[in-house]
């Protein structure tokens, strides 16, 4: 009815507008601002437009696209009442932009001479590029914020899929320019479902073809969520300009400037761009950007992998990221007893963010081992960062095995039961194997491995006949070269143990007396015809009688028993003695005994108490 209203509120709030004095128009109410975008709809029956004024001493400017300018001004409260210039009718009007001077202003129209009323004006940062349309129109009309504007429709009908493009008027702003799509006759011209683009922010309605209704055609940022609570705004510090450049732009309408913000002070910075050229409009952008403490590059190892095996040439490759630019990159190749430098020189992509690379590591050149690599990148002011550690392993030759105790001699003699081989190699081991020829047959016996080059083997010789044996031993290295030893010989001596002994000494002896049994015992040779050259034989304890004479007799069927005189038996063979005990209590009797590893044959040690053979 003309009257202004002002409404405020402590939250936001959605305000819905219905007029039923003319044609029950109604639309939703945009916020107080200074600036609105529009097309007046009324029909030339001098229908009119409004703007309501909320502050007093407010101006108004308003820009039509047929290049024509009005002005206004207004208190709280006060309404302006508007009649567009011709044209008028079926959204051929003219587009309209209103500037204040205050964020005081809204705006509200009535309907044409047919249908409703649904249209808002709108400010330029609720307008978009890109609509889709959702209901049958006669005709959409546009008004576009920039001189030669292009919009491009896209839409099907019974006919087929149609691209239509058309491009508004020249006037800078802030005269708006216009576009038309559709007809002005009834009826539906344009489907729902379609596409409308174009290349700078623009204000769209349609009118409904069904009812003939003026509608608002939103765009995307009228779909975003309402937030509660609001975010709020600060105004920060006074910007000072640091920095100024200005440039022509090639054919491509590129342009960059690369400043240098060396020695600026860390914190947040702003940069604006204008840009400008004959016949449009002046553009600008902003951008905010936080300098922040340099930090030195990040440096990743891509090959060799950790616990790679490597030989000949290979390549070390990494990959660093810097924000300032990398000036040098390098490989340190380093154990307890090598250390070098290789440098790195970049392969792929740029200093900033870059592969980097030495196909030049020769490894035939380090001895075989274990090594550590660490790469090193420093950037152009000076902040450099290394990997962590990667361990790799040269193998290029085949390894040297060395006999280490307690491994018998070539040619050596040995007369235990077993014989203990130990083999070291100079490089990370693998598999070692013995190969043992007792004259008929190979063995082969898998070696124990300690560490990562020592290998060894206890070979028993249990059940072996003395005599001559042949080893040799094969190691291969972590890379699977092998190296083999010369053989070796060993001569196994004859072995005799001692087994079951009985005790047969007497209780007591109280008179002087011959072959008084002592001791009784067995004897197992391993070896073909080994011959016992003599036993020694200690004397311990004493009866009130004094020991004399020792003798060992062969006890054939093992049947001699405890006596304190002769228990000897008619089978016992005597095979040294009578000897008398020397000072030290032995007595060393040579029997030249022959046995065989066949059986085990018993002896026995018979005394003479105080009697002299």
């Amino acid at each position: 009815d003309g009257n202004t209203v002002i409404i405020k509120s402590n939250i936001s709030i959605l305000v819905h507008h219905e007029d039923e004095s003319r044609n029950y128009d109604f639309f939703p109410l945009y916020p107080a601002t200074d600036d609105l975008w529009g097309i007046p709809s009324c029909g030339g029956n001098g229908d009119k437009w409004y703007i309501a004024c909320a502050e007093d001493g407010t101006q108004i400017t308003i820009y039509y696209s047929n290049g024509n300018a009005v002005t206004r001004s207004c208190n709280a409260g006060e309404t302006i009442t508007l009649t567009t210039p011709e044209p008028v009718d079926e959204g051929c009007c003219l587009s309209a932009h209103v500037v204040a001077n205050k964020k005081a202003i809204g705006s509200a129209q009535i309907a044409d001479t047919d249908g409703t009323e649904g249209t808002i004006f709108l400010p330029e940062d609720e307008l978009d590029y890109e609509y889709y349309l959702p209901q049958n129109a006669q005709y959409i009309t546009i008004a576009t914020t920039q001189p030669y504007t292009n919009c491009t429709l896209y839409f099907s009908n019974a006919s087929g899929t149609f691209t239509e493009t058309k491009t508004s008027g020249g006037l800078s702003r802030p005269y708006p320019n216009h576009i038309y799509f559709g007809s002005t006759a009834d009826g539906t011209h344009i489907y729902a479902g379609a596409h409308l683009v174009c290349d700078a922010p623009v204000y769209v309605y349609y009118e409904y073809s069904s009812t003939n209704g003026e509608t608002n055609w939103f765009g995307f940022k009228q779909n975003r969520k309402y937030v509660y609570p609001e975010p709020t705004v600060s105004v920060g510090d006074e910007q000072e300009l640091i920095a100024r450049n200005s440039s022509t732009t090639g054919s491509s309408g590129i342009w960059t400037w690369h400043w240098d913000s060396s020695g600026q002070s860390i914190g947040n910075y702003s940069a604006v761009s204008l840009a400008n050229k004959t016949g449009y409009v002046n553009g600008y952008g902003y951008a905010w950007f936080e300098l922040t403490p340099p930090v030195p590059p990040e440096v990743y190892i891509i090959t060799p992998a950790n616990g790679a095996i490597l030989g000949g040439v290979v390549d070390i490759n990494a990959t660093v990221t810097d924000g300032t630019g990398v000036s040098q990159v390098y490989a340190i190749v380093s154990n307890s007893t090598f250390s070098a430098i290789y440098n790195m020189s970049i392969y792929e992509g740029n200093n900033k963010i870059g592969n980097w690379s030495n196909s030049s590591f020769d490894t035939t050149k380090l001895m075989d081992g274990y090594y550590n690599i660490t790469i090193n990148a420093t950037d152009i002011a000076g902040l450099y960062n290394d990997t962590e550690y990667i361990t790799i392993l040269v193998d290029n030759y085949i390894p040297t095995i060395t006999f280490v105790n307690p491994t018998p001699e070539n040619n050596s003699v040995v007369d235990t039961n077993w014989v203990f081989i130990n083999v070291t190699i100079n490089d990370a081991g693998g598999e070692g194997i013995i190969y043992w020829n007792n004259g008929s047959t190979i063995f082969t016996y898998i070696m124990n491995k300690s560490g990562s080059s020592n290998f060894w083997y206890n070979i028993s010789l249990d059940g072996e006949y003395a005599g001559d044996y042949r080893y040799r031993v094969n190691v291969s290295d972590s890379a699977g070269h092998w190296n083999a030893t010369g053989w070796r010989k060993v001569t196994v001596k004859g072995r005799v143990e001692i087994s079951n002994i009985e005790n047969l000494a007497p209780d007591l002896i109280e008179t002087p007396c011959y072959n008084v049994t002592m001791l009784k015992f067995s004897l197992i040779a391993s070896g073909e015809n080994v011959t016992v050259s003599s036993i020694k034989v200690k004397k311990i304890g004493n009866y009130p009688r004094q020991f004399i004479n020792v003798s060992i007799y062969w006890d054939r069927n093992g049947d001699t028993v405890q006596s304190y005189n002769t228990s000897l038996q008619s089978d016992d063979v005597l095979l040294a003695g009578p000897k008398q005990f020397n000072r030290e209590g032995y007595a060393i009797l040579d029997t030249n005994f022959i046995t065989n590893i066949t059986r085990p044959e018993t002896l026995v040690i018979v005394y003479d108490v105080e009697k002299i053979t």
